[in-house]
């Protein structure tokens, strides 16, 4: 999983050819490191899918932008526009079917 700050947030999004999802955490997110196992094992699961981990303390400028409010944030980005997020802990079905519906996995 590839680790964006503000940086290099857009040209990880913004430039990439397939659908992206950004997962929003912090270091200190308890429920942000349980999700971690899951969303790598999706990120094997769907190579179509490019994975980007973003710590809310290393790109305040980025969360503020599109209105990161909690932790954890999943964002499914595609062409450089946010296409569905979710708030809070996520099981692995209910991101995969996130994902399906959204046409990216």
């Amino acid at each position: 999983m590839i680790q964006a700050d503000d940086m290099n947030f857009m040209d990880e999004v913004s430039r990439s050819t397939r659908p992206t999802l950004v997962c929003f955490g912090s270091h200190t997110c308890a429920p942000c490191r349980s999700m971690q196992p899951i969303l790598d094992k999706l990120e094997q699961d769907c190579p179509k899918i490019k994975f980007v981990k973003v710590y809310a303390e290393e790109a305040p400028d980025t969360c503020s932008h599109l209105g990161i409010r909690n932790v954890p944030t999943i964002v499914l980005f595609k062409d450089s526009q946010n296409l569905d997020a979710l708030v809070g802990f996520q099981n692995e079905t209910k991101l995969k079917t996130f994902l399906q519906t959204n046409g990216a996995c």
